[in-house]
């Protein structure tokens, strides 16, 4: 009777994005990354809230890949101090 019963809806690519960006979010909620991210002049204060919402898709995309790529750096920075390299002594 039902015309519709075999099917599955799935989410998207896009739906799947804002999902892991909000999760992404109220982790980071409380860091002090949202006010770094205000003091540093990369979002206002009535935008960050859409950021860690993920409710604004391409300004939560980029501040989470800006994250990302700040957290690498750092990572990166520990590795070469751990081991006494310096990355200055690398650019002669």
């Amino acid at each position: 009777m039902n015309k519709f019963s075999d099917l599955f809806l799935c989410m998207g690519r896009f739906h799947l994005t804002r999902v892991l960006l909000r999760c992404q979010g109220k982790l980071l909620r409380g860091s002090g990354l949202d006010d770094a991210l205000m003091e540093c002049g990369v979002f206002g204060p009535g935008v960050i809230e859409t950021v860690l919402n993920g409710s604004h898709y391409a300004r939560a995309l980029t501040g989470m890949l800006m994250v990302e790529d700040l957290i690498h750096k750092l990572e990166w920075q520990a590795f070469w101090t751990h081991f006494g390299l310096h990355t200055k002594s690398w650019s002669r």
